[in-house]
């Protein structure tokens, strides 16, 4: 079961980024156009990290009802899923998904917005878009948006997908970590998840 849920998490990501790179292709702007291999970008994309792990874990430590409910939504659905897999499989679903969402959401998906529309509604747009694929809860989603805001600013501040890829990646496997690791300490012995 987990192995098939990871492989499915994998293919859809993986189709995500592909979906990118061909639209990119098909009607601009190509997403791959704007990652410039920079060892100075990867390290601004490890301290862009820092603000938002400092906001993660602190919204992972309020018990205001939208948090519990966000906790609860994620143990429903993603907990058993993620409950066994080693470390490298979060590793990797996390590269992957860093890559392949930064590629369709500020790669492609708010430079084509923006060939449209000013620059700030496309941001927005595709904040929002990035924040409606990541709803768990509502206010999940808005904390999603307000992160992908973020992920944008340094996409445009830097001029290079590689930091903000750099920020989601290593920020989806922190959390993710975190969160299985969190969730298996605090289940009671012979709890079926």
């Amino acid at each position: 079961m987990q192995a098939r849920a990871l492989l499915t998490a994998i293919l859809f990501e993986a189709i995500i980024g592909f979906v990118a790179v061909l639209l990119g292709w098909i009607v601009g702007p190509n997403p791959l156009d704007r990652i410039h291999l920079r060892a100075l970008d990867l390290l601004w994309g490890l301290l862009g990290l820092l603000p938002m792990l400092l906001v993660f874990f602190l919204i992972s430590r309020l018990s205001w009802p939208s948090m519990r409910l966000i906790r609860t939504r994620l143990d429903e659905t993603l907990g058993p899923l993620f409950d066994n897999l080693a470390w490298f499989d979060l590793l990797l679903l996390s590269a992957l998904a860093g890559v392949c969402e930064e590629l369709a959401f500020r790669g492609w998906l708010e430079g084509w917005l923006a060939g449209m529309l000013h620059p700030v509604i496309a941001l927005i747009i595709a904040n929002l878009l990035f924040g409606a694929a990541h709803w768990i809860t509502t206010t999940y989603a808005i904390i999603a948006a307000l992160m992908g805001a973020l992920l944008s600013a340094a996409n445009l501040y830097f001029d290079n997908l590689l930091v903000p890829v750099t920020i989601h990646a290593v920020y989806d496997f922190i959390a993710l970590y975190w969160y299985q690791r969190d969730r298996l300490q605090t289940q009671t012995p012979g709890q079926v998840s």
